[in-house]
């Protein structure tokens, strides 16, 4: 059961990368709505898990100072946040780009050899970790880039998937060949 479990949040946390990919987008309000309500929806259902954690714990203190739970908690604030209208201050508008952090949640499906995937050699295992924080750098710098550059230089940067490029691009240290 905790395999189906953890895969089920692994399909969730994925899809709520989607809906971040798809709000870099320009959408009618009527999308963005949608975007919005999905979201919560989808946020209702990791602050079940949050809850769930914390309530079966031993040792709670231990287990919310965990990177895991603090990673939860960072990517379930910002929704919360807009539950409470205080999107007029700065700090709430930043919490947003918290949302970036999900994607760190990848990182507990592979913390040891039998994963939800199945079993991994410890070379496979190394692999998959690398591979999996290779990635989390990209995203989010290129989140984080997209985020600031957006506002400033729409044309440069209209979407993730071109603030990934430049990522991508920076990090390797190719140039703009």
């Amino acid at each position: 059961h905790g395999r189906l479990i953890e895969g089920t949040f692994f399909l969730l946390n994925f899809f709520a990368i989607i809906l971040f990919i798809i709000d870099t987008y320009p959408l009618t309000e009527e999308h963005r709505a949608l975007l919005h309500t999905l979201e919560v929806i989808l946020v209702c259902f990791f602050i079940f898990e949050y809850a769930l954690r914390m309530w079966v714990a031993d040792n709670k203190i231990k287990h919310f100072l965990g990177i895991y739970s603090i990673i939860d908690l960072a990517s379930i604030l910002p929704i919360l946040a807009s539950f409470l209208d205080l999107g007029f201050l700065r700090i709430i508008r930043i919490l947003r780009l918290v949302r970036m952090i999900r994607i760190l949640r990848f990182q507990r499906a592979f913390k040891g050899k039998n994963t939800i995937f199945g079993q991994f050699t410890e070379k496979g295992l190394i692999v998959m970790r690398i591979g999996l924080t290779v990635f989390t750098i990209i995203f989010v710098s290129a989140g984080l880039m997209w985020a600031i550059e957006n506002k400033v230089n729409p044309e440069k940067f209209p979407n993730i998937w071109d603030a990934m490029y430049f990522s991508i691009v920076t990090i390797a240290t190719v140039g703009y060949g």
